[in-house]
């Protein structure tokens, strides 16, 4: 039996400073290679190097939101690398395919909290209840 279903993760601390050093500079390097650019992309290609430092000071004058609301617009380019990385582990932790995620979505709800969402997450129970990880771990806890 295979059921789709949605799964939140809600992100209770940020180091927004580490984000910024992780996920900016392959934004940058995005921006420089479209062939189509907004301001905004002009912007950022043309800042370069500077990019991580500039939107570091950026953050620490920006309120709970806009610093949450920047990480979310920063993730989504990596929203396909997250799927595929998270995929490989479930394979590997359920010794096969026995939960399949098909994207990844973040959101800033209100009151400073964070979602990361697993979406289009397939899930065979049959397979899921033989799996390693099932039998080892739940089944020892019961």
């Amino acid at each position: 039996m295979l059921v789709m279903l949605s799964i939140l993760f809600e992100v209770e601390r940020i180091d927004y400073e580490k984000s910024i050093e992780n996920l900016l500079p392959h934004i940058v390097e995005k921006c420089k290679a479209r062939e189509k650019q907004s301001e905004l992309h002009k912007f950022i290609a043309k800042l370069g190097p500077d990019a991580v430092p500039v939107a570091k000071k950026i953050m620490k004058y920006l309120d709970q939101t806009a610093r949450d609301q920047i990480i979310i617009a920063l993730i989504e380019p990596y929203c396909d690398r997250l799927v595929q990385v998270a995929n490989d582990r479930l394979e590997k932790m359920l010794a096969g395919k026995t939960v399949v995620i098909g994207g990844f979505t973040g959101e800033d709800l209100p009151g400073s909290r964070l979602i990361l969402g697993a979406t289009q997450v397939k899930i065979d129970y049959e397979a899921l209840i033989n799996s390693p990880l099932f039998s080892d771990n739940i089944l020892g806890v019961l």
